[in-house]
């Protein structure tokens, strides 16, 4: 939210929409420090509101269910690629398939990748 001085008392501007639900999928723990740095770069603007499992509270629901409602609420999956695909990450792609949900896959640099 945006903070101004108001001398003439009225409220500050606030924004008109909320921001979009950002879904980051990718192996943990291979892939730590990019899902933090790419946390951290979605975190630098207000239109953006990420979701990563490692810096999100645990749940009640059991965790393959939560995770999964999240990114059929998400309205961006960001998919980072790297050596190998988990069961759980193609879960999550294949989630965002068939919620048509808009799929940003990033490949990351690798030497090799498995055929997941």
């Amino acid at each position: 939210m945006v903070e101004t001085n108001h001398t003439d008392g009225s409220p500050p501007m606030r924004p008109g929409e909320r921001p979009l639900l950002v879904f980051i999928s990718s192996v943990i723990p291979e892939l730590t420090r990019e899902r933090a740095e790419v946390v951290e770069v979605l975190d630098r603007y207000e239109l953006f509101l990420p979701w990563a499992f490692e810096f999100t509270p645990g749940s009640s629901e059991p965790v393959d269910c939560s995770y999964l409602s999240k990114v059929r609420e998400a309205d961006i999956v960001i998919w980072l690629a790297g050596v190998d695909t988990t069961e759980p990450v193609r879960n999550e792609i294949r989630e965002a398939l068939a919620s048509n949900k808009r799929l940003w896959a990033i490949k990351l640099p690798a030497k090799e990748r498995t055929q997941a």
